[in-house]
């Protein structure tokens, strides 16, 4: 009993117990809650700071995502209204969120006032993705710089003259742009005179199919990268590099176009382009190759080998004003297709050969400036050229100053109209074989053979010239010919036969009394400077209509008999008509129809016989 009523210490035991204990259960839970007390404030503080960072981040991308453009202008002048933007396909307010300039608020306009001179940027906020930009900034002059890395490009189907006319323009940031669906690209950079290079190589090109004019009269670029273009579905690039003026080469060896119809002016007036790599550029369903070098004036060679032109229309000024062209290979040029080979290699001074002897011309219908001012050109093969097709053969070999020989029996002209200028300037020509040539149809004869200085002789036997009006200078300058048949000349619509034989320096005689003058307006310079002609009659000339008759007989300082009692002057003006003769002579005239005050210029001694009054005139001076 006793021991059972014995007084226990409280817990003594368990105590005890626990303090012969090391580290158990109890205490490992009683750590634990302490760490997960001090833990908590820890853990929520962690947690405010990662959801502050996710809501930051999250507002930041969403920033980064804003469909936005960044434009910087410099202003010399606040007096005026300023072009900010050019022109949207849709409404402006349907398109625009906010505008800023300067971190300013701004009404959504196309122009604006800015209140200061200097650098300004503008902001613009799309509520949308665009399917076109065309003509976004066009005219806006003071544009210096734009952005557009943060703009949505990817539904984006035009860039026509987006850029246009942004003169001052001199970098555009594309950074992310992505152009997958761009379908037209002509005109985009179009004026941007500043732009000095262009590095589009990211550009996904796969889906366009214009890119005409795309880089046109940006004249300070230098320097232009498209080689990876993707170009499977191009189908234009007329005028694309036209007015380049400082581009020097262009690397286009990448360019595969099995769809491209159109290189019309492609490189137009690209004055310093030295070389240009076209080995791979694919030209068989190209229609139109006119003035495709036109105005290269610096190229010196051309690899036009692979080129492939049976489907060709237009070719006319293909190499026009290649100055400094020394060789071209066209022996694979086949243009069954082409009417007109005009002005084709018009003034490519240096080249020496040239063989077309692959053309296709029976359906030519012009042929004029073919090769006029190929100067340096000695020879050229045309006896496979039909001709029976054309119309116009204006200056076809004109300037061509060192041909010593044309040999053209065979070109029958049936349908020719027009042959001004034809054989102009041809001073080394010694041998010209046109004795088929049919003119029946011909107008215009001016200065056909003018500058020809080393013909000797012209067989003209076969011309018909029953629909000639203007014989100007016809003969001009023909220095050596000692002698030209015109029996067979029909002159009786003919209205100017001014400078006619102006220079012929070495006839000695020209017989023309079978022409017939009563429509001839003008007759001035017609004998200027036939220096050997002794004698000229002309007094089966009837005039009614001359107008014109100054510096008729000029310097035909060996002429001692002229008769013109048929001329009629009394409404012509007679300037040193008889200037610079021979002293002595004898000419017969008609004072009722031709004014003796004319005679004045006569030189001394000259016997003056009047067939109108019966008289005489001796030392009228």
């Amino acid at each position: 009993m006793s021991e059972n009523n014995e007084k226990k210490e409280p817990f003594s035991e368990d105590v005890e117990l626990n303090l012969n204990q090391p580290e158990d259960e109890f205490n490992k839970k009683e750590k634990l809650k302490i760490i997960l007390i001090l833990s908590v404030p820890v853990i929520f503080i962690i947690g405010l700071i990662i959801i502050l960072l996710v809501v930051l981040n999250s507002e930041e991308k969403k920033e980064t995502k804003k469909n936005k453009i960044i434009v910087k202008y410099n202003i010399l002048s606040n007096n005026s209204d300023y072009n900010i933007l050019g022109f949207l396909n849709e409404s402006m307010n349907d398109v625009i969120e906010l505008m800023k300039i300067d971190n300013k608020v701004i009404n959504n306009s196309f122009k604006y006032n800015f209140d200061s001179i200097g650098n300004h940027t503008l902001e613009i906020y799309f509520k949308k993705n665009l399917k076109s930009c065309e003509k976004m900034f066009q005219n806006c002059r003071e544009i210096v710089e734009i952005d557009l890395s943060g703009f949505h490009f990817e539904e984006v189907v035009s860039t026509s003259y987006m850029f246009d006319s942004c003169i001052n323009l001199v970098n555009i940031n594309f950074k992310n742009v992505d152009t997958s669906n761009l379908v037209y690209m002509n005109s985009m950079f179009t004026n941007c005179y500043k732009l000095t290079s262009l590095d589009l190589n990211s550009f996904k090109t796969n889906n366009v199919i214009d890119i005409s004019y795309m880089f046109s009269y940006c004249k300070e670029l230098k320097y232009i990268n498209i080689n990876k273009w993707d170009t499977s579905k191009l189908e234009q690039m007329r005028g694309v590099f036209t007015r380049c003026t400082s581009l020097t080469s262009l690397d286009l060896n990448n360019f595969n176009t099995p769809n491209l119809k159109e290189t019309s002016a492609m490189f137009y007036q690209a004055y310093s382009l030295e070389h240009i790599n076209l080995d791979n550029l694919n030209t068989s369903n190209v229609v139109d190759m006119g003035s495709m070098f036109n105005g290269c004036h610096s190229l010196i060679s051309l690899n036009l080998k692979n080129f492939d032109t049976t489907n060709v229309i237009e070719i006319s000024g293909m190499f026009n004003e290649c100055h400094s062209l020394l060789f071209l290979d066209l022996s694979n040029f086949k243009i069954p297709k082409v009417k007109d080979i005009s002005n084709m290699f018009f003034n490519c001074h240096s080249l020496t050969s040239l063989d077309v002897s692959n053309f296709e011309t029976s359906d030519i219908e012009s042929m004029s400036g073919f090769i006029q001012g190929c100067s340096s050109l000695t020879s050229i093969d045309l006896k496979k050229f039909k001709t029976e097709k054309v119309q116009d053969m204006i200056a076809m070999f004109s300037g061509c100053s060192s041909l010593t020989s044309l040999d053209l029996s065979h070109f029958h002209t049936p349908n020719l109209v027009d042959i001004f200028a034809m054989f102009e300037g041809c001073v080394s020509l010694t041998y010209l074989n046109i004795e088929n040539m049919n003119t029946s149809l011909v107008e215009d004869f001016r200065y056909l053979f003018s500058g020809c200085s080393n013909l000797t002789s012209i067989n003209i036997d076969n011309f018909d010239t029953s629909n000639a009006i203007y014989l100007y200078s016809l003969f001009k300058d023909c220095k050596s010919l000692t002698n030209i048949n015109l029996k067979n000349f029909k002159t009786s619509k003919v209205k100017g036969m001014s400078g006619m034989f102006s220079g012929c320096s070495s006839l000695t005689s020209i017989d023309i009394s079978n022409f017939d003058t009563n429509n001839v307006t003008e007759m001035s310079y017609m004998f200027y400077d036939c220096t050997s002609l002794t004698k000229l009659d002309l007094s089966h000339f009837d005039t009614p209509n001359l107008v014109d008759m100054e510096h008729l007989f000029e310097y035909c300082t060996s002429l001692t008999y002229i008769d013109i009692s048929n001329i009629n002057a009394l409404k012509a003006k007679y300037y040193n008509a008889f200037e610079g003769m021979n002293d002595e002579g004898i000419i017969i005239f008609n004072s009722t129809i031709f004014p003796k005050e004319i005679l004045d210029y006569i030189p001394n001694n000259w016997e003056c016989n009047d067939i109108g009054n019966k008289t005489l005139i001796i030392n009228k001076l």
